[in-house]
């Protein structure tokens, strides 16, 4: 990967352009001024609603030393139509995030999701609340002095985690239209989840963080994140009160209620 001061390949010739606020910086090479601005208004209302919602403060690595996203104005390997690439860790000590994305003008809209909707504005300002909400769920895991970590989880946790974030915070409708068809499609066939196997991590996993939500709340869903035991296993048992065997069958009974 490029490093955040380098020009990567495919922006060699363009112009840098640079847009400074307070928790990130954008690089836009190529991509006109006033779309950068609007991108970071969705970035900012995305921050914001994320740390409403997990009741806990921007991570350490949102700020304009740390954290640089790079708004690419044709696709790449890191950034194309529905794909975007988060990299975030530790650089000489210091927690760092680079997100690179596909300016919004720049999707496909001649292709669809996995559910049928558009590449369009809502689906751009999900895309970002799932991409930032690594950097909270990983933060959550993390601040407490032993446990489990967010990426030990399974897969349809951790995506199904950020997607359920996603929808619920990216606009309007996702929280409805978006969210409803993931679920439609899942009551469909039940059989896309079970003990063994989550079809589509992202867009089957969001209906199993939906249903815990809204069995358990929001509160005990932080607490699993807070859980100080080893596994994700256990930090279920603890804190949900509930194996994760009794989880898969009292989610695919529900699945299966009209």
């Amino acid at each position: 990967m490029a490093s955040a001061r380098e020009s990567p390949p495919h922006l060699a010739g363009l112009a840098a352009a640079r847009l400074a606020r307070p928790r990130y910086v954008i690089e836009h090479a190529g991509v006109p001024a006033a779309e950068a601005e609007q991108v970071a208004g969705y970035i900012d209302q995305a921050i914001d609603a994320l740390a409403k919602e997990l009741d806990m403060p921007p991570p350490a690595a949102l700020s304009p030393e740390t954290c640089v996203v790079h708004i690419h104005p044709t696709p790449n390997d890191s950034a194309t139509t529905g794909l975007a690439t988060m990299h975030s860790g530790t650089r000489n000590g210091r927690p760092f995030a680079d997100l690179h994305i596909l300016a919004p003008s720049a999707h496909d809209r001649s292709k669809t999701t996995s559910v049928g909707e558009p590449f369009d504005d809502n689906f751009f300002r999900k895309l970002l609340v799932h991409e930032l909400s690594t950097l909270f769920l990983v933060q959550a895991t993390r601040q407490k002095p032993k446990g489990w970590r967010f990426h030990s989880a399974p897969a349809w946790f951790v995506q199904g985690y950020e997607e359920y974030l996603a929808v619920m915070l990216g606009s309007p409708h996702s929280k409805t239209v978006t969210l409803g068809l993931y679920e439609s499609r899942l009551r469909a066939d039940p059989d896309r989840v079970t003990a063994l196997s989550v079809e589509d991590p992202y867009g089957d996993g969001v209906i199993l963080l939906q249903y815990l939500h809204t069995k358990l709340g929001a509160a005990k869903m932080r607490a699993l994140l807070a859980s100080q035991a080893p596994s994700f296993r256990l930090a279920v048992a603890s804190e949900l009160g509930v194996s994760l065997d009794d989880l898969y069958t009292g989610f695919r009974a529900w699945a299966r209620k009209a």
